[in-house]
């Protein structure tokens, strides 16, 4: 956002990812093969579940915070997020999960106080 709105970082800042800038103008991919998403706290609805996320080629994969499931998506045939696959791939899910979770702790990301990251 900062790109695509002309700004400069501050000094002492630094971006924790990566310009999505270029691919919205018609580049063909982004310099890493993984994103990820943490989301620890509640929308201002309050009903949605806390937990992470990894997306990785076609493949999508969440994991709920509150009771350690997982869901495994592919989004190049089901963008609506309809049919888990995390059962029928579990070594999948696995390799996933475990590329989420060393991001997470890389990251030192923060979790709620009634969820632990170990």
């Amino acid at each position: 956002f900062i790109e695509a709105a002309g700004l400069k970082l501050g000094t002492g800042e630094a971006l924790d990812g990566e310009s999505l800038v270029p691919l919205l103008r018609g580049g063909d991919k982004l310099q890493r093969d993984s994103l990820f998403f943490h989301y620890p706290n509640y929308a201002w609805h309050g009903s949605n579940r806390l937990g992470g996320a990894i997306r990785e080629a076609r493949y999508k994969l969440i994991e709920r915070f509150d009771d350690g499931s997982v869901e495994l998506y592919n989004l190049a045939k089901d963008i609506g997020e309809t049919k888990d696959l995390a059962d029928e791939k579990p070594e999948l899910a696995r390799y996933l999960e475990s590329k989420l979770n060393n991001w997470l702790k890389k990251n030192d990301a923060k979790y709620p106080a009634a969820v632990s990251a170990e």
